[in-house]
C-alpha cells in the first residue's frame, strides 16, 4: 500500500528564505523533497539543502512552464505540490498518509485556507478554496496561462478534508507588490484565443471554462466585487472581507487598464505645455 515514502514534494521558489523552512518541514514525511529554484539571491537554497531537500536550478520560463518542468523530475508514484508560502496542516498530513491506496483516484483536491493581513478568511470565495495538490505522477499538468493557471488532470479526482494553510498576504503593501506583477501577466491571459487553448479545452473543468470565456468580459471588476462580497458573503469576514473584495475588484480593473494600454491606447509624444515658449 502506498504511503508517504511514495510521495515527492515539489516546491518552486525564488527568494523565499522567510517561508521555505516551514513549507518543507510541514511535508517532512515525504520520501523526497524537491525545490526548483530560479535564481534566489537570499538563503533559500542553503536552507533547503540544510533541511535535506534536493535543489535543482532552472531559469524562470513562466509559472506553468516551471511547474511542468518540476513535475518531469519526479520519479515516485505520487507528487505533492506546495507553493513556498503554503503548509500541510496536521490534519492533512494524517489524511494523506491514508488516502493513497484509493485505486481509482488520480488526483486529490484539498481545501486551502487563506491568510490575509492577520486573519484567516472564511468567506468571499476564499474558503474552501479547493486546489489540486496531490496526484499520481504523470497524471496532471498545468494549463499554459501566464498567471493563475490551474491543473489539468486525466482521471478521477477525490477530495480531502484537511487544509492547506496558505500565508498569502502579510499586509496590503505585500498585496500591492504582488498584484502589480500578476496584473501585468493577466494581459497575456486576456490575449488567449480559442486556438491557444484548443488542445487543453477537453481537460478543463467548468470553472476553468468560465474563467476563459469571461477573460475580457466588460464589468469584470464589478462582477468580482458582487460575487465576493455579496454572493460569497465576504461581508461576514468584517472589515477585511470588505477590503479583500474591494482590492480584488481593483485587481480586475487594473488588469483591464493594462490590457487597454497595450492594445487600444495610442501613445503619442506629449504636446508642449501652454506658455512653454514664453519668456
Amino acid at each position: 500500500m502506498a504511503g508517504w515514502g511514495d510521495v515527492t514534494l515539489v516546491v518552486i521558489a525564488q527568494n523565499e528564505d522567510r517561508n521555505i523552512a516551514a513549507c518543507l518541514d510541514s511535508a517532512g514525511r515525504c520520501g523526497r523533497r524537491l525545490v526548483v529554484d530560479s535564481g534566489s539571491r537570499d538563503r533559500t537554497v542553503s536552507i533547503a539543502r540544510d533541511l535535506g531537500a534536493e535543489v535543482v536550478h532552472h531559469a524562470w520560463p513562466g509559472y506553468s512552464e516551471q511547474y511542468n518542468f518540476a513535475f518531469g523530475l519526479v520519479r515516485t508514484p505520487w507528487t505533492l505540490l506546495l507553493d513556498a508560502d503554503e503548509r500541510v496542516s496536521p490534519e492533512l498530513d494524517a489524511e494523506i498518509g491514508t488516502c493513497l491506496g484509493a485505486s481509482d483516484v488520480e488526483a486529490w483536491d484539498a481545501p486551502r485556507a487563506n491568510y490575509f493581513c492577520g486573519q484567516w478568511m472564511r468567506y468571499g470565495g476564499w474558503y474552501p478554496d479547493y486546489q489540486t495538490r496531490l496526484f499520481r505522477t504523470g497524471a496532471a499538468r498545468y494549463e499554459l496561462r501566464a498567471v493563475h493557471s490551474r491543473i489539468i488532470v486525466s482521471g478521477a479526482r477525490g477530495r480531502l478534508r484537511g487544509n492547506i494553510l496558505h500565508y498569502s498576504y502579510d499586509s496590503v503593501e505585500d498585496w500591492v507588490r504582488k498584484i502589480n506583477r500578476y496584473t501585468t501577466l493577466e494581459v497575456r491571459n486576456k490575449d488567449l484565443d480559442f486556438g491557444d487553448v484548443r488542445d487543453e479545452w477537453a481537460g478543463y473543468d467548468f470553472k476553468m471554462r468560465v474563467k476563459y470565456l469571461l477573460r475580457r468580459a466588460p464589468g469584470r471588476s464589478l462582477m468580482r466585487f458582487v460575487w465576493m462580497y455579496l454572493l460569497k458573503q465576504g461581508f461576514r469576514d468584517g472589515r477585511r472581507g470588505l477590503a479583500l473584495a474591494t482590492l480584488s475588484a481593483f485587481y480586475e480593473y487594473l488588469a483591464q487598464v493594462k490590457y487597454d494600454e497595450t492594445h487600444m491606447w495610442t501613445v503619442a509624444a506629449p504636446d508642449r505645455p501652454a506658455g512653454a515658449d514664453a519668456k
